[in-house]
């Protein structure tokens, strides 16, 4: 095989861990295209960061041999993690870009498995590559905090694919403990062979941005979960609930939702926390927006958003109530009940 220049010149390593434990904090680590059957743990900040070669692939992390033989049990999970590339505990950033992990080849569909894993650390993954991480939790991205303190991690312009089962994550953000922003932008996240196979993008007790992302074929596209977040023009198809609320804040804002003939947004399990839900299109529903009847304690904007409904004449927009076209069933709308100010609920 031909090497690309820049790696002829480079001092060599045999693998991404050797050259992990050989160089000082806030060093870059250039990986050559080829495969790295291994499993790397970074303990300290630094760049590491793939060789895009013209005449070369990827530098891809597989699995071992012998499978995935290292976790980590964190306070997080009542199991452990058996992890690609583990980011743990750092004093500062840890920048991943243009590598891909490869889960293929991993028995465990019991186990929490993931593809980059983030744990109390802050930093970026860009361009990177995550798929057929297995397992009843398997992740592509997951970054979660279980110590005081705030961390920062964006994960942009990256693919995870490859979702195995019900239970599997694309891209996660959770907050056990301390701070944690997450940024999501520019990703895109589908299943591997069937609609419904788990979740696109997930974020618990987070805050940050969820921007530009492409989800398709997962249980929910967006699960927004005791987090102020913005998620604004996503686009997400073929999912069973494009984007549910869960206890969140925030806003929902210009987001393209082919609901595959199920929901658009959920808001069932909604408080307290004032979202505001605006400017979405929502196609192929059965229910453009549903929880009104669960929300209790707080207050929902919904404005301007767009349902199109086969067989109904094309597109209705919600607002105001006296603004209303109440010849559309299921015609988004905001609504006052019993009183209170914005309610939100179905009109027919």
């Amino acid at each position: 095989m031909q090497l690309e220049p820049a790696c002829q010149k480079l001092p060599s390593y045999t693998t991404i861990s050797q050259a992990v434990s050989a160089v000082p904090a806030a060093s870059t680590i250039e990986v050559c295209p080829g495969n790295y059957p291994e499993q790397v743990v970074i303990s300290k900040p630094l760049t590491l960061q793939g060789v895009v070669s013209g005449i070369s692939g990827a530098a891809v992390v597989t699995v071992p041999s012998g499978g995935l033989t290292q976790s980590i049990q964190t306070s997080a999970f009542s199991s452990a993690v058996f992890y690609q590339i583990l980011v743990q505990n750092t004093s500062g950033p840890v920048d991943i870009g243009n590598l891909a992990v490869d889960g293929t080849g991993e028995a465990s569909q019991t186990d929490i498995v993931a593809g980059i894993f983030y744990l109390d650390s802050t930093g970026t993954v860009n361009n990177a590559s995550a798929r057929n991480q297995p397992g009843d939790f398997g992740s592509g991205i997951l970054a979660v905090t279980t110590l005081s303190g705030a961390q920062t991690v964006t994960i942009q312009n990256s693919v995870v694919r490859g979702l195995q089962s019900s239970g599997s994550f694309g891209i996660v953000g959770y907050a056990a403990a301390g701070t944690l922003t997450t940024n999501i932008t520019g990703n895109t996240v589908r299943c591997s062979t069937y609609v419904g196979c788990g979740l696109g993008i997930e974020v618990y007790r987070t805050t940050g941005t969820i921007q530009s992302n492409i989800v398709s074929g997962t249980v929910y596209g967006l699960l927004l979960f005791d987090s102020n977040v913005t998620a604004a023009q996503n686009t997400i198809s073929s999912s069973l609930a494009g984007v549910s609320l869960y206890s969140a804040s925030g806003s929902v804002t210009g987001n393209q939702i082919d609901a595959g003939g199920q929901i658009g947004v959920s808001l069932v399990g909604y408080t307290t926390t004032n979202p505001v839900v605006q400017g979405n299109t929502i196609s192929n529903s059965s229910t453009a927006i549903l929880g009104c009847d669960t929300v209790g304690g707080g207050e929902v904007g919904l404005h301007r958003n767009r349902q199109h409904r086969k067989g109904r004449g094309g597109w209705y927009t919600n607002a105001r109530p006296q603004q209303q076209h109440h010849h559309a069933q299921h015609l988004l709308c905001d609504c006052d009940r019993g009183g209170e100010t914005v309610r939100l609920r179905d009109c027919s």
